[in-house]
């Protein structure tokens, strides 16, 4: 079928099949471009592709923006910047991230800043020269920037105040975090302990 749409087989050599299959596909792609854009956060297009016994109709719906957040985090240290991203999406289980997540966005992509204007909701890694290269890109303003080598946070400038968090749960949170980093901690030294006998072994012999 796809050669049929780049060109690649003559009209002479298409089957009757062929034409019928791409008269549907045309069709569809027909009924699509006239179906209603759905309002953000309020409506939905539900599209029956096959019958309802064969396969769910295919859902397209836009988020309410004011739900959603923008978040870039930016650091010198990729690894840390990668895990970090991985991380936040992970704390929102059970639920899960539906929107675009990229771990680390590379400098050198061409117009990858161009990225951070979708109009969609995501949380996308960048180093921390990213906007030294891109010095002609201008961030969006419903943007929440993470610097995680200074732990600064820079709030959108029409955020609103984030509500304090309930107690108890607020202090069981902070308490679970912080046994998690002491975790984080013992497994980082013990690894640079493991290398640095490592290195001392390869000396002695």
């Amino acid at each position: 079928m796809w050669r049929i749409f780049t060109g690649a087989i003559q009209l002479e050599e298409k089957s009757n099949v062929l034409l019928h299959d791409l008269r549907e596909i045309e069709a569809w792609i027909y009924r699509l471009l006239r179906s209603p854009t759905p309002v953000a956060g309020q409506k939905r297009v539900d599209v029956e592709v096959l019958p309802l016994e064969l396969q769910p109709s295919l859902t397209f719906a836009l988020p309410d923006p004011s739900r959603f957040s923008l978040v870039v985090l930016q650091s010198r240290d990729y690894n840390a910047l990668s895990m970090s991203v991985m991380a936040f999406v992970s704390m929102i289980y059970p639920l899960e991230y539906m929107f675009p997540v990229i771990p680390l966005l590379p400098t050198c992509m061409a117009s990858a800043e161009q990225l951070l204007l979708a109009p969609t909701p995501y949380i996308i890694g960048v180093p921390a020269s990213f906007f030294l290269y891109k010095s002609d890109f201008r961030m969006p303003d419903d943007v929440w920037l993470v610097d995680l080598d200074t732990n600064k946070v820079v709030a959108p400038s029409n955020a609103e105040l984030l509500p304090v968090l309930p107690e108890p749960e607020a202090s069981e949170l902070k308490k679970h975090l912080k046994q998690l980093f002491t975790c984080f901690l013992v497994v980082k030294l013990s690894a640079h302990s493991f290398t640095m006998f490592i290195v001392y072994a390869g000396k002695a012999f």
